[in-house]
């Protein structure tokens, strides 16, 4: 369609900020969501390989493309038909059934792909800008593929830095519902998806105006 990159949130002004932001953010995500682990179960420091960092190379690239496809371009084309909200709930929904693809989905992987979709989205909205969300992206997908060493987007890799719990540990299968685990992922995302809503200055829910007096209603002194 012949857009400009700050059509579509890419802007270059704050960049820097923005991205560094998204980067803390998505760290401090990972960071609650391993936190039960990491104080329950044996954890091993196996080191960064070159390979990890090529890793990281590649989630910056494919976090950036798939939230300019999702939220730079599906989003607000989807939004001038059905309005923000759908736009959000829609894009969110493609997003987390797209992930089936990766395979090992069940119930409550697919609920928090969902969730972090619209948190991805609605962060989106907050800041209007696309950078935040890009790395938000890259830093939950090197955090959980590499660091935390979880499946959370139905995929693991074989050169972790961090590995929490012992390996030879038999794996249950809790079959289509989904490991429990994914419980807290959800709660966080939810809590992290009504902060964006309902609490600060650039919250996205805010009071209606008290409607106008009505025309020649005297008023008060």
């Amino acid at each position: 369609e012949k857009r400009r990159l700050f059509s579509m949130g890419l802007a270059a002004k704050g960049f820097a900020r923005r991205y560094a932001a998204g980067l803390g953010i998505g760290l401090a995500l990972i960071a609650l969501v391993s936190l039960p682990a990491l104080m329950t179960e044996e954890v091993a420091w196996l080191g960064f390989s070159p390979i990890a960092v090529l890793y990281l190379l590649a989630f910056v690239v494919q976090g950036a493309s798939e939230e300019m496809f999702f939220r730079g371009f599906m989003m607000p084309d989807i939004s001038r038909r059905t309005g923000i909200l759908w736009s959000v709930v829609i894009t969110s929904a493609i997003f987390a059934i797209l992930h089936i693809f990766n395979g090992g989905m069940s119930i409550l992987s697919i609920t928090s792909l969902f969730l972090i979709g619209a948190f991805l989205a609605l962060i989106t909205l907050r800041t209007n800008s696309l950078w935040t969300a890009c790395a938000l992206h890259t830093a939950w997908n090197f955090g959980s593929g590499l660091v935390a060493s979880s499946e959370l987007g139905g995929y693991s890799i074989d050169y972790p830095v961090v590995r929490v719990g012992d390996i030879n540990m038999q794996i249950n299968d809790y079959g289509i519902v989904g490991e429990p685990g994914y419980i807290i992922v959800i709660l966080i995302f939810i809590a992290a998806a009504a902060f964006m809503l309902f609490a600060g200055k650039q919250r996205l829910v805010v009071r209606r105006p008290p409607p106008e007096q009505a025309a020649g209603e005297q008023l008060p002194e």
